[in-house]
């Protein structure tokens, strides 16, 4: 009875040792595992066809692969390591795929979701609080459009968004993210696809989905968005009124020539117009009272850039700061004059710092070794603005510029070497440390409303 058993248990492991060499010799004469078909592609090691004949193109098996199912928790019961790196579950409680991924430098692993980001939740329910920034000018590349739809939201869990307007007048709005931080957030949505779009007011619809009271989010229609041809637009100049003269008018200013330059006429003896530059049919100089808010955000409305001369007690903080938003939501250009602490209010709104000058000595750019790249010979300025013009102080201070943004194009012509002008080319700001009266200064203005012009946002 022994005798047997051993016999029989000798048959049983010379079968599995037979199998076994079947299957080793299988291995590796085929290097590979077809399931469903008996040709499986020899470029795979594991090959799971919905076709007998992979070369076939018509499926004649319908069957899919369910991979191991586990809940969060369940997960959490899986002991791995280094060795399971690229170990692959389907989560059941994400309704997702996961995957663990070891960490060689740290020693440590996690698991991946295969399903992105979460989809972020909002509060919204004011359709009204949409607003409209800009225009679309039908005459400039889709590239080149600043125009945005904003939507203030609030946001309560992190996550993915996307956003979409429908098509119209050949034009869509979209704006994709991902919510990082809680609370009160602006979403942009800007122009993504366009198709020969008409002059025209036209209304779009929007959906803000999902939103805390549902998934299905709010709906807003008539969000009017204005298409208008920049060849036929005014482009308009704010111009906020300043003391010494450093405003833009047609006399009684240091920057007459300027002015005369802006409007049409060419008292300046520059080689092209100003049209030429801003691609318009015309430039409007608006004048606002300093610190009037409510004239101010009524000619802002549809402005393509500030001049602010130097003003002591009258640009208070409500006033800078309208500025400031409104540069920041539409790209428009800020020229400012500011040589002392007291004019310095708008200049530290806006990042730049103003210290009381006391220095005589006139202007220079020598010694500047940065210059701004408007002021080469190859960006087709009205002027070459090289190293060593000088200007003439208006005045016997002149207020030294600090900041953390820019390029230092004119600073005092003595060895302190203050610096008096100062320009953001990624924010289109600049900022000059006193009042300037000769040609020279108004070249240097004409090359940069020359510069800003050409892209300004038209309305």
């Amino acid at each position: 009875m022994k005798k047997m058993k051993t016999i029989q248990l000798f048959k049983i492991k010379s079968t599995n040792i037979f199998l076994l060499m079947l299957l080793t010799f299988s291995i590796h004469a085929f290097s590979q595992v077809g399931i469903n078909t008996d040709q499986p592609n020899a470029k795979t090691g594991l090959h799971v066809s919905e076709r007998m004949d992979p070369a076939s193109n018509n499926p004649d098996k319908y069957s899919g692969i369910i991979i191991q199912r586990y809940t969060t928790t369940e997960r959490g019961n899986l002991i791995l390591g280094a060795a399971e790196n690229g170990l692959s579950i389907y989560n059941k409680t994400e309704n997702c795929y996961n995957v663990w991924n070891w960490n060689t430098a740290t020693g440590t692993g996690s698991w991946a979701s295969l399903c992105g980001d979460k989809q972020g939740l909002v509060e919204f329910t004011d359709c009204s609080s949409i607003k409209v920034i800009g225009k679309y000018i039908t005459d400039k590349p889709l590239s080149s459009q600043t125009v945005h739809i904003d939507v203030p939201v609030r946001v309560k869990a992190l996550g993915a968004y996307s956003y979409t307007t429908n098509t119209v007048n050949g034009v869509t709005f979209a704006a994709q993210g991902t919510f990082v931080n809680l609370g009160p957030q602006t979403i942009s949505l800007y122009p993504v696809s366009a198709t020969s779009p008409v002059v025209g007011t036209f209304n779009y619809s929007l959906t803000i989905a999902p939103t805390t009271a549902g998934s299905n989010g709010t709906i807003c229609n008539n969000i009017p968005v204005s298409f208008i041809s920049r060849a036929t637009a005014i482009m308009k100049i704010v111009n906020v009124s300043g003391t010494d003269s450093s405003i833009l008018a047609a006399s009684s200013s240091s920057y007459a020539s300027t002015y005369n330059w802006l409007t049409g006429g060419n008292t300046i003896g520059s080689p092209s117009t100003a049209l030429s530059y801003s691609g318009t049919a015309g430039i409007q100089i608006v004048n606002v009272t300093a610190g009037n808010i409510a004239e101010l955000s009524d000619a802002l409305e549809d402005a393509s850039g500030v001049h602010v001369g130097a003003n002591e007690a009258t640009l208070n903080q409500g006033f800078c700061n309208v500025i400031k938003e409104w540069q920041e939501s539409t790209g428009g250009f800020v020229i400012h004059f500011a040589d002392k602490i007291l004019e310095s209010n708008l200049a530290n709104t806006l990042g730049f710092y103003v210290e009381n000058g006391s220095n005589t000595t006139g202007i220079t750019n020598i010694g500047v070794t940065n210059m701004p790249q408007i002021f080469s010979t190859s960006t087709g300025q009205p002027f070459t603005i090289g190293t060593g013009v000088t200007v003439d102080p208006d005045g016997t201070a002149a207020g030294q510029i600090t900041t953390k943004f820019g390029t230092s194009f004119l600073q005092l012509n003595n060895s302190s070497q203050r610096k008096v002008g100062v320009i953001d080319l990624n924010r289109n700001i600049v900022i000059f440390g006193d009042k300037f009266k000769n040609t020279n200064m108004n070249r240097i203005l004409v090359d940069l409303y020359a510069h800003f012009i050409k892209t300004a946002p038209i309305y």
